[in-house]
């Protein structure tokens, strides 16, 4: 089973559960974000995490586009 971007992130973190990433600091979670290649996940993951992590109903067409996005969105 492939890992998800969001796992990939959790883990990258330190966080135990998926939910931890909700009260890690958004700075972190931005500079972590900024070292994953867009194209590693699908554009679904993409536009999961931006839902998931900013609690916004995002939708993305372009995997770039959505990590640019996102990473603005947390700060980055």
């Amino acid at each position: 089973m492939e890992i998800g971007l969001l796992e990939d992130l959790a883990g990258q973190l330190g966080c135990m559960y998926l939910s931890d990433l909700h009260r890690a600091e958004r700075r972190r979670l931005s500079r972590c974000l900024q070292t994953f290649r867009a194209e590693t996940y699908s554009l679904w993951e993409w536009n999961d995490a931006a839902r998931y992590l900013t609690g916004a109903e995002i939708r993305f067409s372009d995997r770039k586009e959505a990590k640019k996005i996102l990473l603005n969105a947390l700060g980055g």
